[in-house]
């Protein structure tokens, strides 16, 4: 007689408080919702059976299977026949097999970032059917959006992963995790480690070429676009992938690397290197990206503007913008503008060097020469010193906001601010705050000291953890006398 393997997730364990409350009380949508969802789409699923007959054979091994009787074994006998067709000819696991996996983790009571996996699986269709044009019917989005199919996947590996992790799980269950991971990755062209947090409502639109390291984490209500990468920076282990906040637009082909925060209903334009935090609300776009201004809706992900026509542009002087441009005029550093300004000044004073008086006589003309020699030399000695701050300050270079005006005397730059603040606030929390007091000026060109004087106090309160002692300190450093002090 063959002994049946226990199953993980059928351990007996005394219940928290939390998983022993009411759905209503955990914050989880009540199991009439899966029901409510399950009914629209297995008469979805009849109607089409007898409408186009030649998807019946198909509908019958998922969602009109005799063994499916609610949500639960719906998604995943439809997920498991997905996969089971991708494997060949020699299929690792039957299709029951198979099956048994997706259940076991739909019954989870595990949850991933606050929600359990039949929840997140329910509000990720409710999300794809909202958001994408093309879509007529939750049964589509089931039966062949990749984007959903490695979804499922990857939340069915995450309650395997964590039972390996636990103290009394059995070591399989890592392995039927990995497995599901590769086999997701070859099927759809999605690749997401089992052990990165997703949360739910999430939609991947297209979703070929997607991939979320290990340590990454998506927030609720995020919409991805193919051949989006969430990775680290190298080899470095711990936690090394980036934390997306809820409510963000990651546009096509952007990569952001490295353990950095994107705040929520932030906006990344397609094509785009983030290798910064970006503030909550902000829009980013370039290589590196570049913020260049913030969102006007509250729900980028949902309104999903590709182009970027819903953007507050800095420089806009606060009117509507047709989208997003930039022209080499634009300025991005204020360090550009002060090293311009330095070669024409050296370039007119080499022209008056050459331009030295012939009629001139000898004693004159050497000892012009001899000064010329001094300048030279106090000229390579300044670059010099210019080249070894900027290696020293090169991280911050890649997150500088985005100018179009030549910087003002008045007015006070992101380096300074960083400057001033990087040994009380992380870098998020700085970003966090320029935003903010870009925000509030009438142009939204540039940051005025006088402006920024009268804000500080209540916004670095608001984006920083900063106690009341460290905030004064910051208020005296930036703000002496009611001011603002340093070069910008």
């Amino acid at each position: 007689m063959v002994k049946m393997r226990r199953n993980p997730f059928s351990r007996k364990k005394s219940k928290s408080k939390k998983e022993t409350a009411p759905p209503e009380e955990r914050g989880e949508p009540a199991p009439e919702h899966h029901h409510a969802l399950y009914i629209e789409l297995r008469s979805k699923a009849l109607e089409v059976s007898v409408a186009e007959p030649f998807m019946k054979s198909l509908l019958l091994k998922t969602f009109l299977h005799p063994n499916v009787h609610n949500f639960n074994s719906a998604i995943s006998r439809t997920i498991a026949s997905r996969l089971i067709s991708s494997c060949g000819n020699n299929p690792t696991f039957c299709a029951e097999q198979m099956t048994s996996i997706f259940e076991d983790a739909m019954k989870s009571p595990i949850l991933e970032y606050g929600s359990t996996m039949a929840d997140a699986v329910c509000e990720d269709i409710l999300a794809c059917t909202r958001r994408d044009p093309a879509c007529k019917s939750g049964l589509e989005i089931v039966l062949f959006y990749k984007g959903f199919a490695s979804l499922v996947c990857h939340r069915a590996a995450r309650r395997h992963y964590n039972v390996h992790n636990s103290n009394d799980g059995s070591a399989s269950s890592r392995y039927v995790s990995l497995w599901l991971q590769s086999q997701a990755s070859a099927a759809f062209g999605v690749d997401i480690h089992p052990a990165a947090e997703i949360g739910s409502g999430v939609f991947f639109d297209h979703a070929s070429g997607l991939v979320i390291g290990e340590t990454a984490v998506v927030g609720n209500n995020c919409t991805l676009l193919h051949g989006v990468t969430l990775g680290g920076t190298g080899k470095v282990s711990g936690n090394r992938h980036p934390k997306v906040g809820n409510n963000v637009l990651i546009g096509a082909g952007s990569s952001i690397l490295g353990n950095i925060t994107i705040g929520d209903c932030a906006k990344i334009g397609a094509g785009s290197i983030v290798l910064r935090p970006i503030p909550h609300g902000a829009t980013a776009v370039g290589a590196p990206a570049k913020i260049i201004g913030w969102a006007k809706e509250n729900d980028p992900a949902s309104m999903i503007d590709n182009t970027l026509d819903n953007v507050v542009e800095i420089g806009a002087q606060g009117e509507e913008s047709p989208g997003v441009s930039t022209t080499s005029s634009d300025v991005f550093t204020d360090d550009s503008s002060t090293e311009n300004g330095e070669k024409n000044s050296e370039s007119a004073k080499d022209v008056e060097v050459e331009n030295t008086d012939e009629g001139s006589d000898v004693s004159k003309m050497g000892k012009s020469i001899k000064d010329t020699e001094e300048e030279t030399q106090m000229k390579i000695e300044r670059k010099s010193r210019e080249k070894s701050n900027t290696r020293q300050h090169s991280h911050r270079t890649l997150c500088l906001f985005r100018r179009s005006h030549t910087p003002r005397r008045d007015s006070l730059s992101y380096s300074n601010l960083y400057d001033n603040l990087s040994d009380l606030c992380t870098e998020a929390e700085i970003g966090e705050v320029y935003l903010e007091l870009l925000k509030k000026e009438k142009k939204k060109d540039f940051v005025c000291k006088r402006e920024a004087a009268i804000n500080f106090p209540q916004v670095i309160k608001k984006y920083t953890n900063l106690d009341t002692e460290k905030c004064e300190l910051a208020r005296q450093r930036l703000l002496p006398n009611g001011q603002f002090c340093g070069p910008t």
